[in-house]
């Protein structure tokens, strides 16, 4: 019912355009929430790896107090699988990284202008006169962090690396097989933990445990009202809820969306990701299922070699084919091992580099971006989230309240220039 309930609303605010509130969440509050929250992933997942349990905390200095209070009782084998999965899963990761970092796919198939990439143009901070930086010159933000570095590695006489060399088919299809295998990470040690699950058993470590299989039989979502098992009179509390819902799954999928299509140099419209945020709210209020966000974690997963929207078709349909046919298989793969993928893909939503930049070139940006990470580490990922839009606004506020001043004069020619 509270499925149903979210999705409507959702859908509810793409009709009456309210979607623009999105336009709130400011480039250094979304990096300092998305890199905080990083963290927070991490931190949530140590309790697997550690293999020990304890409530959940309200706020994220009490889950870390919980992690050291019981790392003295953490089960060996768990954590021995989860280490040994973390440093295998960065391991490859790094691999990848300096031997491999250019898809060699199209070349294969021989098509050069697949390889042809246009360079962004470099940003122009001085152009900026609102409070944020624009999506073209964080675009360029990057471009130059990109020749920062490579300027620094040319001062130490680092040789450069020519990925324009023709390389024979058989090379080529040998980096494409190592660069599949680096991919593969996250599989590999899921057959690794399998295994050591199956070994050791359930006694041993915390396993992931029964699965169910199938899919539920789809039924009106009122039908807890009809058959009695929900009293009318609660219906005011589960509207109540179902609003709270509908407003985390709309911060947190909007600016989470929002941070990777600028990071990728890409647009969204907030209107269509409403819309199918809500649709498919509805779709599983008919089946009983949990409403669907947008979550970091699975997002940082996804990020780690995703790049278009295939990856969700594919991603669903190996979900359908593991509900009928792997729920058995999933009972022995311990917890630890989900928990290692979690925190290795959770780090790669961390930029403390941008932070570092922005201190440099716009500190403003930089206070709201700290701000932003501070407020969300402290507080968790939605009041994290609400309290750095409220400063994000407040910032806004102050700098709008001095109007810019430019001293302008003249050359010989006549024309106007900043004397700054």
């Amino acid at each position: 019912m509270i499925a149903f309930l979210s999705g409507v609303i959702l859908l509810l605010v793409r009709v009456l355009n309210l979607s623009q509130v999105a336009d709130f969440f400011s480039r250094p509050v979304m990096g300092g929430f998305i890199s905080a929250g990083g963290l927070l992933i991490m931190l949530s997942q140590f309790q697997n790896v550690l293999g020990v349990k304890f409530d959940s905390q309200d706020y994220p200095v009490q889950t870390l107090y919980q992690n050291f209070k019981h790392i003295g009782h953490s089960n060996k084998n768990a954590l021995a699988v989860g280490l040994v999965s973390i440093a295998y899963l960065v391991a490859v990761k790094l691999i990848k990284k300096k031997f491999f970092p250019s898809p060699v796919l199209s070349q294969l198939f021989d098509d050069p202008a697949a390889n042809t990439q246009q360079t962004p143009a470099r940003a122009n901070f001085d152009d900026s006169h609102g409070f944020s930086i624009t999506d073209e010159q964080y675009v360029g933000l990057t471009s130059a962090r990109a020749q920062a570095d490579e300027n620094q590695a040319k001062s130490l006489n680092r040789k450069p690396i020519d990925d324009s060399t023709p390389k024979s088919k058989p090379v080529l299809i040998a980096i494409f097989l190592a660069r599949t295998l680096c991919d593969l990470g996250p599989l590999v040690v899921c057959i690794f933990g399998g295994i050591v699950g199956y070994s050791l058993g359930p006694k041993a470590l915390k396993l992931t445990g029964t699965v169910p299989g199938g899919f539920p039989a789809p039924v009106l979502p009122w039908y807890g009202f009809d058959d009695d098992l929900i009293a009318g009179g609660r219906f005011g509390t589960i509207l109540v809820n179902a609003l709270t819902v509908s407003l985390v799954v709309f911060l947190s999928s909007i600016a989470m969306a929002k941070r990777l299509a600028i990071q990728r140099g890409e647009d969204i419209n907030t209107e269509q990701e409403l819309t199918g945020i809500g649709l498919a709210s509805v779709v599983c209020g008919l089946f009983q299922a949990m409403p669907p966000t947008g979550g970091m974690s699975r997002t940082a997963v996804n990020m780690q070699n995703a790049h278009t929207q295939l990856a969700s078709i594919v991603t669903t349909l190996i979900v359908i084919v593991a509900l009928y046919t792997l729920t058995g298989t999933l009972y022995y793969l311990p917890r630890a091992t989900l928990a290692s993928i979690i925190i290795v893909a959770g780090y790669t939503l961390v930029e403390f580099k941008e932070a570092k930049w922005l201190l440099r070139v716009k500190r403003d940006e930089f206070f709201v971006w700290a701000a932003s990470f501070v407020l969300t580490l402290g507080l968790g990922v939605l009041q994290g989230l609400i309290a750095s839009i409220v400063c994000s606004v407040l910032a806004l506020m102050v700098k709008t309240k001095r109007s810019p001043v430019v001293i302008l004069g003249e050359l010989d020619n006549g024309s106007l220039v900043d004397r700054d």
